[in-house]
């Protein structure tokens, strides 16, 4: 890998810091690197695929454990660097990123090979733990209460059994319920069809009954009918008169009301006659001196200020004119 494909190398270009922090940071971050391509290149090597390969796994767990104290001493160098500046601190984080971006993957592949027994376990737990959930719902179990994959075969056998024989039982049950539930049904259905002929009988009698109950009440209403009729008659006339006495009554009222509302009125226009016969003067005298308001001659000015006194005064006379004039008319 040249100079220029170097990681390490492309991060300090785009981050634009000056060489001698370039330098720094090469020379500081190149033996991580280094380190970590080589330990990259044994963990590629690495791959455990039986629960017997004890060597590879603890290869793995070695290669693990070396990769962790290059990314841990990484880290510890990023975070002294990055106090010194800003932009340093972006060329320091950036070239971390990328040992660490080379690394996680490869921890992450080198914890499978190290798990490897432990990953398979798992994987074997879950797909017995489906098998056996599968199994136990058939019978109408609920699975939820159980942890499945961890059972051991020999209590999952138990389980299993005794759920099954439950599960039979139940169903045999539900069985001997349903044809109890039929006989019933039809012990049922004998006893309604009995209880509908015996009502059908006794409807029939009701019938009957019922046409002589309404002869005898249509009977009655008719004496009831020409009874009411009668005594209607009666009320009817008697009606009759006590509304004649009242219309009668009504118009001696009216004729003593009208003679005393002429009167009353003859008496009222009498008075307001004789009120006005006595204000008349009065009037006379105040229509006068409306008249002689209103005629008042006004003095010919020749300035703005006194034509507009002049014109209130006119305006004054004229309202006082005919306020002397209304108030004469209301008398």
């Amino acid at each position: 890998m040249s100079n220029n494909d170097n990681p390490l190398a492309v991060t300090i270009k785009e981050a634009q810091i000056s060489e001698t922090d370039a330098s720094l940071l090469q020379t500081t971050f190149a033996p991580y690197f280094k380190r970590a391509e080589e330990w990259r290149k044994k963990a590629e090597s690495i791959s455990v695929t039986s629960v017997d390969d004890k060597e590879a796994m603890k290869n793995a767990r070695e290669a693990r454990l070396h990769l962790k104290n290059i990314r841990v001493d990484v880290e510890k160098t990023r975070k002294e660097l990055k106090e010194e500046s800003l932009r340093k601190g972006k060329a320091i984080d950036g070239m971390a990123n990328v040992i660490k971006f080379l690394i996680v993957p490869i921890e992450e592949h080198l914890d499978k090979q190290e798990k490897f027994v432990e990953i398979q376990e798992q994987k074997r737990k879950k797909e017995l733990k489906i098998k056996r959930e599968q199994e136990l719902m058939e019978i109408e179990v609920d699975t939820s209460f159980y942890n499945l994959g961890d059972m051991p075969d020999e209590q999952y056998a138990k389980l299993l059994e005794s759920s099954t024989q439950a599960y039979n039982m139940a169903k045999e049950a539900a069985e001997k319920a349903n044809q109890e539930r039929i006989a019933k049904e039809k012990a049922e259905a004998k006893e309604r069809e009995r209880i509908r002929v015996e009502n059908e009988r006794l409807k029939k009698e009701a019938v009957e009954r019922e046409k002589k109950l309404e002869a005898e009440r249509e009977k009655a209403r008719i004496e009831r009918e020409k009874a009411e009729a009668e005594q209607k008659k009666e009320v009817a006339a008697q009606q009759a008169k006590l509304e004649a006495e009242r219309k009668e009554r009504e118009r001696i009222e009216a004729e003593i009301k009208a003679k005393q509302e002429a009167e009353e009125k003859a008496r009222q226009e009498a008075e307001e006659k004789a009120r006005q016969e006595q204000l008349a003067p009065d009037k006379e005298k105040l229509v006068s001196l409306a008249n002689r308001i209103t005629s008042i001659e006004m003095p010919d000015v020749e300035s703005k200020e006194a034509k507009a006194v002049i014109q209130k005064t006119i305006d004054m006379l004229s309202k006082a004119s005919q306020f002397v004039k209304t108030e004469s008319l209301a008398l």
